[in-house]
């Protein structure tokens, strides 16, 4: 049900290449995911980023794994700095690492970005997504700046809509606003983006983590990244929840150790502005996963 699947499974064919799946009960064991790996002598690596974190979190990978291994490639969800700069120091020098982007409606992906040394110089922020590749249309929805917005995408990839969905397909495949000689159709991704002068794309957040708080707008991934750099987070997912007076950002750890809530609280406000923290920090044991293997947010808010 992931829609990359498609991708794995139609790359692997056209170029000749095996196909290796992992079963549900080997991906539940770390040892045994990496000893499956090693057995098999992948060239390609490709998941989400949660699988990663899981793996460097577990301490499974060592320098001597994967040795036939070309590429790590990663997409459907942001990968924080810090764990890919672990991930990176253990394999960097022989492997090339690539972030990959697209949402399902435009057939998965439609930019890529090869992550570098340079990259590790700001930890606050995610890797670049890209240059969005020829064969799509980009047009970025603002009220503001024309380089900062919602990420809309055109072209022969972009899906017809939602089967059986008249309404979420009128609201998501809309007509380009920026033409007005042909009727075009283009996806409304969701996405917040920033393209910066050497044309690369840059995430900001989703639209419906854009939150209005305490008269400041805020993008929540700003504050996963922040807890993201703290050495004893293992994961991190921050949700807004309306309550009966206001509102208010709650944040969800898994964390090595038995650090305290009120440490984390302390060390957080040496990054964030004070608008920005967390009305609560949990601890869990473990974020919940969806069936794609990233952070459930919608579970987070029923917890």
């Amino acid at each position: 049900y992931f829609d990359n699947s498609v991708f794995d499974f139609y790359v692997s064919l056209f170029n000749g290449a095996s196909f290796a799946p992992f079963s549900y009960q080997t991906i539940k064991n770390h040892k045994a995911i990496i000893d499956y790996a090693n057995h098999i002598k992948p060239t390609i690596w490709f998941s989400v980023p949660s699988m990663l974190v899981y793996l460097l979190t577990t301490k499974s990978f060592k320098t001597s794994d994967l040795q036939n291994l070309r590429v790590f490639t990663f997409g459907g969800e942001g990968f924080p700095k810090p764990k890919l700069k672990k991930l990176y120091e253990i394999f960097g020098h022989r492997v090339r690492f690539v972030n990959v982007y697209g949402p399902t409606e435009c057939t998965c992906i439609c930019s890529s970005y090869d992550i570098s040394e340079h990259d590790f110089e700001n930890m606050l922020s995610l890797a670049p997504l890209g240059r969005i590749a020829p064969n799509f249309k980009t047009v970025i929805l603002s009220s503001g700046s024309d380089n900062e917005g919602e990420l809309c995408l055109g072209g022969l990839h972009v899906g017809l809509g939602y089967y059986n969905d008249v309404e979420r397909t009128e609201n998501s495949f809309i007509l380009n606003p920026q033409n007005n000689a042909i009727k075009e159709i283009v996806y409304k991704t969701g996405d917040l983006v920033r393209i910066d002068a050497t044309g690369l794309l840059h995430f900001i957040g989703r639209v419906d983590n854009q939150i209005k708080h305490m008269g400041y707008r805020i993008e929540l991934e700003e504050i996963e990244a922040a807890f993201n750099t703290l050495e004893y987070v293992n994961e991190c997912g921050v949700i807004y929840k309306k309550m009966k007076i206001g509102g208010g950002i709650l944040a969800f750890l898994s964390v090595r150790g038995h650090t305290e809530v009120e440490s984390i609280q302390s060390d957080v406000q040496q990054i964030l502005p004070p608008y920005m923290l967390p009305k609560s920090i949990k601890i869990l044991s473990s974020l919940p996963k969806n069936n794609n293997g990233k952070i459930d947010r919608v579970a987070l808010k029923k917890i």
